[in-house]
């Protein structure tokens, strides 16, 4: 059981109070951060786990002191939910900004290549991963089933794209 005046005099910014109620917290901090599946990343997620604990203890307030350590292990755990959900988005976005890259180097190919300088204009015009959706499905002959399950993305969302990039090809082949 903590003392009251322990919580009192941490939340006062006494440095041997918060450095006594980090040690009594040490073990749940451990084991949180044990949860986490990559090694490398565990002593990150302890060191955010231990600036967490110096906020709960600033966030108490006048609280019962009985209830501080239930209060702590849950605000430990909501940042332990929060800190692997920034981990996930921005997992997401890396996949995503890879997949883009890969699609920034995919050009037409061949067609085009021979095509009438009016058409490789207009051609030019169009987003790389317009481009490369447009190769996948007229030059090497790909179903939307197939270019979907390569770009990871829906066969709906793909469809959309071919078609908005063909719109976009047509409207500038119409223009004078």
């Amino acid at each position: 059981m903590l003392k009251p005046e322990l919580i009192t005099s941490a939340r006062r910014g006494d440095p041997a109070a918060q450095l006594a109620l980090i040690t009594a917290f040490t073990p749940l901090i451990r084991s949180l951060e044990r949860s986490e599946f990559d090694p490398s990343a565990r002593e990150d997620l302890r060191s955010i786990l231990t600036l967490a604990l110096l906020e709960a203890i600033r966030r108490f307030g006048d609280r019962d002191p009985a209830i501080f350590p239930g209060y702590v292990k849950k605000y430990l755990t909501n940042t332990v939910r929060a800190y692997r959900r920034g981990e996930k988005r921005r997992r997401n976005v890396e996949e995503r900004v890879k997949r883009e890259q890969t699609e920034t180097t995919c050009e037409l190919e061949s067609p085009l290549e021979e095509a009438p300088l009016p058409l490789k204009a207009v051609a030019a015009r169009l987003l790389p991963r317009e481009r490369a959706l447009l190769r996948a499905r007229f030059v090497e002959k790909q179903t939307l089933a197939e270019i979907a399950r390569a770009a990871k993305l829906p066969a709906s969302t793909v469809h959309y794209r071919i078609d908005a990039a063909l719109h976009k090809l047509r409207s500038a082949l119409e223009k004078p």
